[in-house]
């Protein structure tokens, strides 16, 4: 199978955050995102962002709103609030993705549906062969968690056990 583009990884990272898993791409959505990527402050760690700037230019709402997305998403890092937090690692690099592009240049991109797009989500790979349960491990904007030690050693597919002793 061939490598997914970033633009593609970002279009599966968008439908499963805010597209219900198959990327509605609704532009009042991508304009607040972008709005928040240009908010946020670059230090030497990623970036940081101060809840008041991001209710000032967002509305308070709608700031919040994805402040709880993005912590669900394991997007932000936060010590005891996520009033003040910051984006290291994969949530770097989204605010990276989002900075780089105009909010026309992401509608299109996760809009440009094609109908042999093989779509991945943080329950299912399809961009290996075989496709596998478990979260597609390529995505730069998904946390890679390693609760198996690596990724490559979690399992796949596991049928249910045939019941013993019937009859």
């Amino acid at each position: 199978m061939a490598e997914k583009t970033l633009d593609e990884h970002f279009r599966d990272w968008e439908g499963g955050a805010f597209g219900y898993g198959y990327g509605t791409g609704e532009r009042p959505i991508l304009e607040a995102l972008k709005t928040f990527a240009e908010t946020t402050h670059r230090n030497e760690h990623g970036y940081s962002y101060a809840h008041t700037e991001l209710e000032e230019k967002l509305g308070a709402t709608v700031a919040w709103l994805l402040i709880n997305r993005l912590c669900q998403d394991h997007a932000i890092e936060y010590g005891s609030s996520p009033r003040f937090a910051w984006f290291h690692k994969h949530g770097a690099r989204l605010i990276d993705y989002l900075r780089s592009h105009t909010v026309d240049e992401l509608y299109e991109i996760v809009t440009d549906w094609d109908e042999n797009y093989i779509h991945c989500s943080k329950r299912y790979c399809n961009c290996v062969s075989p496709a596998r349960d478990g979260q597609c491990p390529h995505n730069p904007f998904w946390e890679q968690k390693e609760v198996y030690g690596t990724i490559e050693a979690a399992p796949k597919r596991i049928a249910p056990a045939e019941s013993e002793g019937e009859g």
